[in-house]
């Protein structure tokens, strides 16, 4: 999956893929009219499957919690899903998975 920086669970506003124009979520991209629908629901069900992936942490699933980062990173590759899904992978006793995806990074923190 191809990453876009347009698509955040959180945000209040998208970025259209097709022309670039930041507006606030619709199912129609209010300058070129490209339907957004689809980019809508993936970053809604992004955002239920982080929700559920913290939701986990909390009550101590650490491999319910995997699995749900696992889905929110399929969904959107971002630094947000990234980080969640590397301390899922830490907590599951994985370390291997959260150092390749830490090295995998684009977006590299200073520590």
């Amino acid at each position: 999956m191809a990453r876009f920086s347009g698509i955040s669970a959180y945000a209040a506003t998208v970025c259209c893929p097709t022309c670039r124009a930041r507006q606030e979520w619709t199912d129609q991209c209010r300058r070129c009219r490209s339907d957004l629908s689809l980019l809508r629901r993936v970053a809604e069900h992004c955002r239920l499957a982080r929700t559920a992936a913290l939701a986990a942490l909390k009550k101590g699933r650490w491999l319910e919690a995997l699995a749900h980062a696992q889905r929110a990173f399929a969904l959107n590759p971002q630094p947000e899903s990234r980080r969640l899904l590397a301390v899922c992978y830490l907590l599951a006793d994985r370390p291997a998975e959260a150092l390749a995806l830490a090295a995998a990074d684009p977006e590299p923190h200073a520590p």
